[in-house]
């Protein structure tokens, strides 16, 4: 039987002739399929609960192909893995009893999965420690574990979203901790909110609890606005814009992904520090690296929130 494409080209005018010619190839396709016009139309067999690999089999003898095989997630299956045998088949295309021609492909939908070439679920979250254990709005909390999907988790402190750094990962997840926290202390002096839950969920849906404790605002808050320049190389000077910092150079410290140094100059809202050496990741002539960079006050020992600075060797 002639196929269409053998009688119409692309840029032909569809006159009523050619339109007839098209309709004729359609009847003896449709006769061919229904057992008519010599074409021998085959029935597709019910494989609803059977193995793949009788599945296969029953095809064969159907004069069939096997298409696509695919489980419930969508996930394509090698059908010819030995773990695949026994996968139970659950839906078909074409559905049973339809007709269709000799070497036709159906496609199957198989319980549970063998060979696929999706990645693995994604782990669950477990959280192991907060550091630290009593923070305030608008400073730093570091979640340690397992499972995390770096910053693409959704971290909570009482049903409130926290930021969570880019510098997070697969163990660690870096937050600035927000304000607005239910039963959280709003004014400075209040009573500190214990068991804070600290709510972490992956993409995929999954949770990790922990609980912290909120303490009341300060009345001569810390925190980093900005850091300039950014990028920067190890051994040039930053300035780190922001609130809260002493005048005096020595009463504070700025820490680059966990490697402090002490300010050269400073006043209440601006800070001048070389970026040191030694930190994580920087080993070798042009290696790079994104750290969180805090302030630390040595009166009273208060940590600010991180912002993120990325630094070359």
């Amino acid at each position: 039987m002639a196929a269409i494409n053998d009688t119409i080209n692309p840029g032909d005018v569809i006159s009523s002739a050619l339109m007839r010619k098209i309709i004729d190839l359609i009847n003896a396709h449709d006769a061919a399929l229904s057992g008519g016009g010599g074409g021998g139309g085959i029935t597709v067999p019910n494989l609803f609960g059977r193995p793949l690999s009788e599945a296969r089999i029953s095809l064969q003898l159907q004069q069939l192909s096997l298409g696509t095989v695919v489980d419930t997630g969508g996930v394509i299956i090698n059908p010819s893995a030995s773990a695949s045998a026994s996968l139970m088949v659950l839906n078909q295309v074409p559905v049973a009893g339809s007709q269709t021609v000799a070497g036709g492909a159906v496609n199957l939908v198989v319980a549970g999965s063998s060979g696929g070439t999706a990645p693995p679920p994604p782990a669950n979250p477990v959280v192991t420690l907060l550091v630290p254990t009593s923070v305030r709005a608008g400073g730093s909390l570091e979640i340690r574990g397992s499972g995390f999907a770096g910053a693409s988790s959704t971290v909570t402190m009482g049903g409130i979203n926290a930021v969570v750094l880019g510098t997070s990962n697969a163990t660690r997840l870096f937050v600035t901790v927000p304000s607005g926290i239910p039963g959280a202390p709003s004014l400075p002096g209040g009573a500190p909110a214990t068991d804070i839950v600290v709510r972490v969920v992956n993409p995929g849906g999954q949770a990790a609890t922990m609980a912290v404790t909120v303490l009341p605002p300060l009345t001569n808050p810390l925190a980093i606005s900005s850091i300039t320049p950014n990028p920067v190389s190890v051994g040039q000077a930053v300035t780190v814009a922001g609130t809260g910092f002493s005048a005096t150079p020595g009463q504070q410290s700025v820490s680059f992904g966990g490697v402090p140094a002490t300010p050269s100059a400073a006043t209440s809202t601006q800070l001048t520090v070389t970026v040191p050496t030694g930190i994580p990741g920087l080993v070798a002539p042009g290696d790079s690296t994104t750290v969180n960079v805090t302030v630390t006050r040595s009166t009273d020992n208060v940590t600010s929130g991180a912002l993120p600075l990325s630094v070359d060797l």
